[in-house]
């Protein structure tokens, strides 16, 4: 077994940490919560931004159901004829 080990030494650490701590400084004021809270902070911005994606998906999914109810509804003599061109940002939503 061979394991490699870096590390930074004298004031490339002392460069490297400040570093970090201006990073951590930035996020924290971008996200408006203290460095403690960053982590937990971001865990839930990503978990509001998932829930918000698939709100978005349901809603694009039944604006196009309610699109192709609605062109079904058209029937000439008992037959139901149907072409027409549906807005959608994804062929998957076409396609369910």
């Amino acid at each position: 077994n061979t394991r490699r080990l870096e590390a930074v030494t004298g004031l490339g650490a002392l460069r490297r940490s400040r570093e970090m701590e201006s990073v951590l400084a930035s996020m924290s004021a971008t996200l408006k919560t203290s460095q403690d809270e960053l982590v937990p902070s971001l865990e839930r911005l990503i978990e509001k931004q998932r829930e918000t994606e698939k709100a978005l998906s349901s809603l694009r999914q039944a604006a196009l159901a309610g699109q192709a109810s609605e062109l079904a509804g058209q029937a000439i003599n008992n037959v139901v004829v149907t072409q027409a061109f549906l807005n959608s940002p994804s062929r998957k939503f076409v396609n369910r």
